[in-house]
């Protein structure tokens, strides 16, 4: 199940790429942190350490909102 959502985490992106601006393109990937957030927070209530939460899943969420605001904002 996980392999369906990180194809479509991929695609999703990929396709508002190709169709709208990269204004439109950089609010999606912000919208799309939304996914590596909640990831994070499933992992530390799930007996997983802090530092897998953020090494893996907050690093990838703030990679996505810096990527994503830079873009909608320029």
């Amino acid at each position: 199940m996980k392999g369906v959502r990180d194809i479509t985490s991929g695609i999703v992106p990929l396709v508002v790429l190709l169709a709208a601006d990269p204004h439109v393109f950089g609010w999606a990937l912000v919208a799309a942190a939304i996914t590596p957030i909640g990831d994070a927070i499933i992992v530390v209530t799930n007996g997983g350490t802090l530092r897998q939460a953020l090494t893996v899943h907050a690093v990838t969420a703030v990679v996505l909102i810096v990527a994503g605001l830079i873009l909608a904002l320029a």
